[in-house]
């Protein structure tokens, strides 16, 4: 990685017959280099992680995604060259666009015109579609990662950002993606797809054309997106209304982008935009007031282009989160604007705060070396642990197997857990709705351990209707089957059926919560989550073992035995 080895930093230094020239930039999944080949061609070459090198796992997949990046064909995209797994040194080489990134432009000339945001649309959305027809998922489509050419957009950087959600590589306490740039869906646990890919286009296209971070900077970032609270002030009106449907919060309500490009199509030609969105405006009209307005202390420099900061000239450092190069090549070659000028600055506060009192500076996070946030990252603490089902699966085994031979206590057991789940779930809800409202702070988990009492009780409170369907699910099994079936069939089915309901109850759905909480810190993916799993079976065939091969009857105590006749 550049700034680990001053060996990497040397003009010198080659890696699988790429010479380095120097390093573009660094993103969570390693270092840029622009490099010369064995032909004497400027190459983009991205060495990657070591993580990538000491897993043959990870080299496996590395190949397998390169293989599939092969495919990729269009003159929107930056192809793939040439991939190394094997070696000590994983790099993924592409092509060196001849041309500057979106996010330089927009800084050094301020926002695009109706005509140009028009062309930009269409231009990535035909690359976009390019990279979906050969299977592709590109995952971090951010201004970084679009290069501005005479030929038109080209989309840089996809796919191989997949890599990175291998636990053994990405950084600890982070997930891949780029505030304000990723599909809400997926921030909260959900399997990236296409619909993801469409809204980074949307939230990139508010980026061209306003000139600002499409849900601003800062720890409130998060709760924007979560609400779609987008930036679009200084659109015009139906404009910033499709661009604002097209980031919608929910998949189902957003705005497709053909439509989008029509709309911005007809904006730039003149054409009355005729596109209706009757139930858009729920959170936008305020939304787009309050975001500007939240943001204005902390970023009102930050807004405009460095070249236009009030009193900076043009060799002033650009925002935090700015500074990093993209994660793939580009000549230094400029975009002539010809869009609207630059808007004018805001005057410059005298004495207010650069950042709110109870977060962070814009760009850093707790926890995090430096307290920066690494670019192409967001703090793991967003995105909810994932569901581990098969470890759950064992469990349940273990459950009906115990209960053959403890039913009463199993099931009293499992009530009192599901309660206590539950109030850990309720309790790390309310941390991460803290976080994303405020930021991470010092005494965040403080706060939580102060409060969770009252959280345990909602846990309990919450438990008590899926007792009920539970129990009333498994009366009903025993009482129509005990009859005619032998109490050693009857009982697991009864024991599974009132577990499955406990569980699945939507009021429980806090309980779900903690337990994934609850396995990420005692079962952590590998070896953690397998012992874990093996533990359950063990259980099981203790159970199973102890109630047919040791002949035990059901020890129905600290409750009476259910009467075995109804009929």
């Amino acid at each position: 990685m550049a700034g680990e080895s001053g060996d990497q930093q040397s003009p010198t230094r080659e890696v699988g017959g790429y010479r380095l020239l120097h390093a573009l930039g660094t993103g969570g999944m390693g270092t840029v280099y622009e490099a010369i080949d064995a032909e004497g061609r400027h190459v983009a070459l991205k060495l990657l992680h070591p993580a990538f090198s000491a897993d043959e796992a990870a080299r496996e997949r590395l190949r397998r995604e390169v293989a599939t990046l092969h495919r990729v064909k269009g003159v929107s995209v930056a192809r793939v060259l040439d991939a190394e797994a094997e070696s000590d040194e994983a790099f993924i080489v592409t092509e060196l666009i001849d041309g500057q990134s979106l996010e330089e432009s927009i800084h050094e000339h301020g926002q695009m015109d109706a005509e140009e945001l028009a062309a930009l649309a269409a231009g990535l959305a035909g690359a976009l579609e390019s990279i979906h027809r050969a299977g592709v998922l590109h995952r971090d489509l951010k201004p970084g990662n679009v290069m501005l050419t005479d030929d038109g957009p080209v989309v840089i950087d996809f796919g191989i950002s997949q890599l990175a959600d291998d636990p053994r590589i990405t950084q600890t306490g982070l997930v891949t993606g780029t505030p304000g740039y990723v599909d809400p869906q997926v921030m909260h646990g959900a399997n990236p797809t296409i619909a993801g890919d469409w809204w980074g286009w949307a939230a990139v296209l508010v980026f061209a054309a306003t000139g600002r971070q499409p849900f601003g900077r800062g720890p409130g970032v998060l709760m924007r997106v979560e609400s779609g609270r987008v930036d679009t002030e200084g659109l015009s009106p139906r404009v910033a209304q499709v661009l604002r449907r097209a980031l919608h919060p929910d998949p189902e309500r957003r705005m497709t982008s053909e439509v989008v490009c029509t709309a911005l199509a007809d904006h730039a030609a003149g054409r009355e935009v005729t596109t209706l969105l009757a139930d858009d405006e729920e959170p936008a009209t305020a939304a787009t007031t309050a975001g500007a307005a939240e943001d204005a202390l902390a970023d009102a420099p930050a807004m405009l282009p460095p070249t236009y900061a009030p009193g900076v000239g043009p060799s002033a450092s650009a925002p935090a989160e700015e500074t990093s190069g993209p994660r793939t090549a580009y000549l230094p070659t400029s975009m002539q604007p010809g869009g609207a000028a630059p808007p004018e600055s805001p005057p410059a506060p005298v004495s207010a705060p650069q950042h709110p009192v109870w977060g962070h500076p814009e760009g850093q996070w707790a926890g995090t070396p430096g307290g920066q946030w690494p670019e192409g990252q967001l703090p793991a603490w967003f995105r909810p642990p994932p569901a581990r089902g098969w470890i759950s699966l064992a469990w349940l085994l273990a459950v009906v197997s115990l209960g053959l031979v403890y039913p009463s206590w199993v099931l009293l057991t499992l009530v009192v857990l599901v309660a206590l789940l539950g109030g850990i779930g309720s309790a790390a809800h309310a941390l991460r709705e803290r976080r994303i409202s405020r930021g991470p702070g010092r005494w965040d988990r403080t706060r939580v351990a102060a409060s969770f009492p009252g959280h345990l009780l909602l846990g309990i409170l919450l438990t008590l209707p899926g007792l009920i369907v539970g129990f009333a699910g498994g009366a009903i099994v025993w009482i129509l089957a005990v009859d005619t079936v032998p109490v050693a069939a009857v009982l697991p089915i009864t024991v599974a059926v009132v577990t499955l309901l406990l569980w699945w109850t939507p009021s429980t759905g806090r309980a779900r919560e903690g337990e994934r909480v609850v396995l990420q810190h005692i079962a952590p993916p590998g070896l953690g989550g397998v012992l874990w799993g093996l533990i359950a079976v063990a259980v099981a065939l203790g159970g199973l073992m102890i109630a047919f091969l040791g002949g035990a009857a059901p020890q129905w105590s600290p409750f009476p035995a259910p009467p075995t006749s109804f009929f």
